[in-house]
């Protein structure tokens, strides 16, 4: 690092200096121009919300000084085995000195010595400096993609989509990665506390997933991109499972605001119980909501025809999130399946998939997993719209429309 560079943890001192990027970023209350949406975190446009990040026990603060001069910020945001990195920002007279890069690497080495680190990172698709910056660090496993449901904080006339990365990182590699040699694990197990034993044989374990057969093979580029830490069995069967359900109620969340709607299934979700009570729902959900998201277990069986009943609904393919989920009460995972609905209006409206006039409409995603993850996308969006167009046709050839979806789309 070089001399006239130092990264370390905010402190109460720095909250004047943290407003000033934030608000030199965004502008004073978090609106870049006239015509832009608000950045949709008001707390960092106060001196006040500064100050109770940088106090509270949930989350770190760090920051980079440039000079001396507090020239970057970023924040990770903390919860059990979770680790949140978001709110990244460079003061403009400082950009192209790869200050965020220095920034987050210090942050990642930071939480080398954490047993178990799961971390996240949601990045908009227009901005390849930030994508760069975390991708050279690292954060390079994509699991989801959610096409233009950002607000319009950098282009007025149009929402920006964005890409989601976990990485799961921490002591507890060294027995994840020697799972195929069990005399070698064993040792290193009973010198583990109580309980990060019980994690390290909970991640031991095969986990399976549920999904239809067309999902296969996108689920498994998804789950290979962690292999040396975690195994998994794809599983497109519902007919030779059983297993347990419970009657937790399913949990909404909206945020008007953008015209949100999030819905979460409690993990062992009966759906052909509760099926009537979710498609009331959502049909009232897209009478107000302009993006609709349902979250679900993917490890039970169920996940299968939660899966086939969104897609006859007009839904398709957000994320395969692994580890997303922890109940501290048995301290166990679960892997996170997730799908999203776009109001007719946002797809009218916007390009797939969230091209932007910056340089990802030249760039684009052409391959790796993001490719594949959109790609499937754009192909379930299209045969959305030929089934739309088959009922206001009937006598249309529904089977010469689907059979052309592959080869205009390559695949």
């Amino acid at each position: 690092m070089p001399k006239n560079i130092t990264v370390r943890k905010a402190t109460k001192e720095d909250c004047q200096s943290i407003l000033a990027i934030y608000q030199d970023t965004y502008g004073k209350d978090g609106i870049i121009a006239e015509g832009h949406d608000p950045y949709p975190s008001p707390t960092l446009f106060t001196l006040k919300g500064i100050q109770e990040k940088i106090a509270s026990q949930d989350i770190d603060v760090f920051v980079v000084a440039y000079d001396t001069e507090i020239a970057a910020v970023e924040m990770i945001f903390l919860e059990h085995y979770y680790t949140l990195f978001d709110e990244l920002a460079v003061k403009k007279s400082h950009r192209g000195l790869g200050l965020s890069s220095i920034l987050i690497k210090y942050m990642l080495e930071s939480r080398e010595t954490q047993f178990l680190d799961i971390r996240k990172v949601i990045m908009v698709t227009h901005n390849l400096l930030s994508q760069a910056a975390h991708i050279t660090n690292g954060l390079n496993k994509y699991v989801a993609f959610s096409f233009c449901q950002y607000p319009h904080v950098y282009f007025p006339d149009h929402p920006e989509s964005g890409l989601t990365t976990i990485d799961i990182r921490g002591t507890i590699l060294s027995v994840l990665t020697k799972r195929e040699t069990p005399e070698q694990i064993t040792p290193i197990l009973t010198t583990l506390p109580e309980q990060q034993r019980t994690v390290a044989e909970e991640l031991l374990k095969t986990r399976p997933i549920f999904v239809p057969a067309h999902y296969e093979e996108l689920a498994h580029s998804i789950l290979s991109q962690f292999h040396t830490c975690l195994t998994y069995t794809i599983n497109t069967d519902s007919i030779s499972y059983s297993q347990d359900t419970n009657e937790r109620p399913i949990q909404y969340e909206t945020e008007d605001r953008f015209n949100f709607f999030y819905l979460t299934l409690p993990v062992r979700y009966n759906f052909h119980a509760g099926e009537a009570e979710l498609r009331e729902v959502l049909d009232s959900a897209k009478r107000r909501a302009q993006h609709i998201t349902v979250r679900f277990c993917g490890n039970t069986v169920d996940a299968i025809a939660i899966i086939q009943f969104l897609e006859g609904h007009g839904f398709v393919f957000h994320g395969l999130q692994p580890l997303a989920w922890y109940d501290e009460t048995c301290m166990t995972f679960y892997d996170v399946f997730s799908m999203q609905w776009i109001g007719p209006a946002v797809l009218s409206e916007n390009v797939f998939p969230g091209q932007t006039n910056a340089a990802i409409q030249i760039y684009g995603y052409p391959l790796g997993i993001p490719g594949k993850i959109i790609r499937f996308i754009e192909k379930q969006l299209l045969q959305r719209e030929a089934e739309e167009q088959l009922i206001l046709t009937p006598l249309q050839d529904s089977a010469s429309i689907v059979a052309s979806l592959d080869t205009s789309l390559g695949l």
